[in-house]
């Protein structure tokens, strides 16, 4: 536990990597549980696509991270944290049916994702394979929250994870687009460094949990 504080800066930092959404929803409850279990904690944290956090995690750049779905790496453990919900989301701007759409409805919109390789680019271009000959107009963004920033202004739909827009849900600032064909659900891992030094990492897999029990980030 001695190596993430600050007492001694020539100690290692905590690395800490977590996908979009979490980092949303779950990153500031976090901090405050590392703060409260090591006090004066040194965190680094960094906010990326899954694909790019394992990458990072098989590098050896970060020692823990939260991510969804990711690409397997000899080197990578991954701990199931749970299961999320992915949806297609619109604002009501764009006047979309609150029933049941066609793929072709949302063909003729912009649509939204993450750049490949990234899940998010991987559903979406997966959910709209059978109607090719309609043209994708899909535009890529790297950050989430700016996604649901546009999705929110009625720029675009995009599929999101349902616990990222709670806030805007409840607004009614967007609504939730039904589809014929369901998303399937993404797993979400607790991913570590197999070489990593830091003892902590238990307890900090830990408080990871905590926090997604506490904001109901699965499910």
């Amino acid at each position: 536990e001695s190596n993430i504080k600050t007492r001694n800066t020539r100690l290692p930092t905590l690395r800490v990597g977590v996908m979009d959404s979490f980092a949303v929803v779950c990153l500031p409850a976090l901090l405050d549980e590392l703060d409260g279990r090591f006090a004066e904690t040194r965190v680094a944290a960094t906010v990326d696509t899954s694909h790019n956090l394992a990458r990072q995690l098989s590098e050896g750049l970060l020692d823990i991270a939260v991510l969804s779905t990711p690409p397997e790496h000899d080197n990578v453990a991954l701990e199931l944290l749970g299961r999320q919900t992915v949806e297609w989301f619109a604002s009501p701007k764009l006047e979309m049916p609150r029933e049941f759409v066609s793929e072709a409805m949302l063909l003729r919109q912009r649509i939204f994702s993450t750049p490949a390789p990234s899940n998010l680019h991987t559903l979406t271009t997966n959910a709209l394979s059978g109607n090719r000959e309609l043209g994708l107009r899909l535009n890529v963004c790297n950050s989430l929250g700016a996604i649901l920033n546009l999705v929110e202004a009625g720029t675009g739909i995009s599929i999101l994870p349902g616990r990222l827009l709670h806030t805007q849900l409840k607004a009614g600032t967007v609504h939730l687009l039904r589809t014929h064909s369901r998303l399937p659900m993404q797993d979400v891992f607790i991913g570590t460094n197999k070489g990593a030094v830091v003892r902590a990492l238990p307890q900090v897999a830990q408080m990871i949990r905590k926090v997604s029990v506490d904001v109901a980030f699965c499910g």
